[in-house]
């Protein structure tokens, strides 16, 4: 199974915290942009129960990071789960076998289509994955060749792949810009606290120790 986060309104800063929440759950996430992340689910039932309460715990920790406007899927391939996430609000939960029923009125847009074959549906009058699920696979696959046949198996969500996992960094940061000057030790220690905190919840997603800290004042 997997799950696909898309937080449409996620400014492309703020998209460290998105993975970071992902990786907090899976250690295979992949980055898909800025605003989506999918990441492979399997087992976590055994821990945290059915697709339902998994989804709740992972809304629970992106409440927590302030992210907010999150659209929620889970489905049996990634590609399923991450059409769902962009193209329904809210949580999705699609089981095994109604992922062409879920995806259905989806807008071919979603698709990504090549120009040319985006325009080819268009001309045809298709508009939604299921007028494109419904076409015969024959008729589609002499007309578009390989890439109409899997365009429609998008569309049916359907389509096989593996998971391509984001390479956690070599390293990681944190920063803080002040207003003012800081003068004193005291509200000095406070501040790197935060950012330590930021580092460590960082690491702890990724299941990773550090070993070195450096610190750059100026």
């Amino acid at each position: 199974m997997f799950a696909c986060l898309y937080a449409p309104a996620l400014p492309a800063a703020s998209a460290a915290l998105l993975v970071n929440c992902a990786c907090g759950f899976s250690p295979r996430v992949e980055e898909t942009d800025p605003q989506t992340v999918t990441l492979d689910i399997a087992g976590l039932d055994r821990l945290l129960g059915p697709p339902l309460s998994i989804a709740n715990a992972i809304a629970r920790r992106l409440d927590k990071l302030d992210i907010t406007n999150i659209h929620f899927a889970i489905a049996s391939n990634p590609d399923a789960a991450l059409h769902a996430a962009r193209g329904l609000p809210g949580i999705t939960l699609i089981p095994p076998g109604e992922e062409a029923r879920v995806l259905a009125g989806l807008p071919l847009s979603l698709l990504s289509a090549p120009p040319d074959l985006a325009e080819t549906l268009r001309v045809w009058g298709l508009r939604t994955f299921g007028d494109l699920a419904a076409l015969p696979e024959a008729g589609l696959a002499e007309r578009l060749g390989s890439e109409g046949l899997r365009l429609q198996q998008l569309a049916r969500g359907s389509f096989q792949r593996p998971l391509v996992p984001s390479i956690p960094p070599d390293t990681f940061g944190a920063s803080l810009e002040l207003d003012h000057p800081v003068a004193q030790l005291e509200p000095l220690l406070f501040l790197l606290a935060r950012l330590l905190e930021d580092l460590l919840t960082q690491l702890h997603s990724h299941g990773l120790a550090a070993n070195e800290i450096r610190l750059r004042l100026q």
